[in-house]
């Protein structure tokens, strides 16, 4: 470990390599040298050999960095009358338009999950926020469609993707 500190503190294993004040004469010190010589030798070959990831971790590692994207997606909803309500159902997704492949509802905050109901205020709008599974980055246009077995869902269609995945509605 004391090997490497010093070797960080050196630019190159060349002239400079030596100042690390050792109060011995780099020229009278043949053992020193030597010593920094196979030193220097091993630390190239070390730098130069590549880091391999076996091909089934490294495929395992690419879908957990999947698993943890997520699209979010925050709203703001007037009331068109007074005492208007709100609801999510979970069974709201995000649906690639090329491929037609669902992706789901992960969460929602500031809104109820149906059957219940989240009153819509009359002075502001009722802010809420949906998080979703991530969508792979071939995905360039999405739908938010809410399937439910009644009218007045959430429908949001062909929404172009942006690099943060994270968008606004109003």
């Amino acid at each position: 470990m004391v090997i490497v500190a010093q070797l960080v503190r050196a630019s190159d294993c060349g002239s400079e390599g030596r100042g690390f004040e050792t109060h011995h004469s780099p020229k009278g010190d043949s053992e020193m040298n030597r010593f920094f010589y196979y030193l220097c030798i091993m630390i190239e070959e070390i730098v130069e050999q590549k880091i391999l990831i076996d091909p089934i971790l490294l495929e395992e590692i690419n879908e957990k960095i999947e698993e943890e994207k997520q699209v979010i997606i925050h709203f703001s909803l007037y009331a068109d009358l007074a005492g208007d309500m709100a609801r999510i159902w979970k069974s709201t997704y995000l649906i690639d338009v090329e491929t037609q492949i669902k992706y789901p509802l992960l969460w929602a905050e500031g809104i109820s999950y149906a059957p219940q109901w989240t009153q819509i205020p009359s002075t502001r709008p009722l802010d809420f926020t949906l998080i979703f599974k991530g969508l792979p980055k071939s995905c360039k246009t999405f739908d938010l469609l809410e399937i439910i077995p009644e009218d007045g869902g959430f429908e949001i269609r062909n929404v172009r993707r942006n690099n943060s995945d994270v968008y606004y509605v109003s």
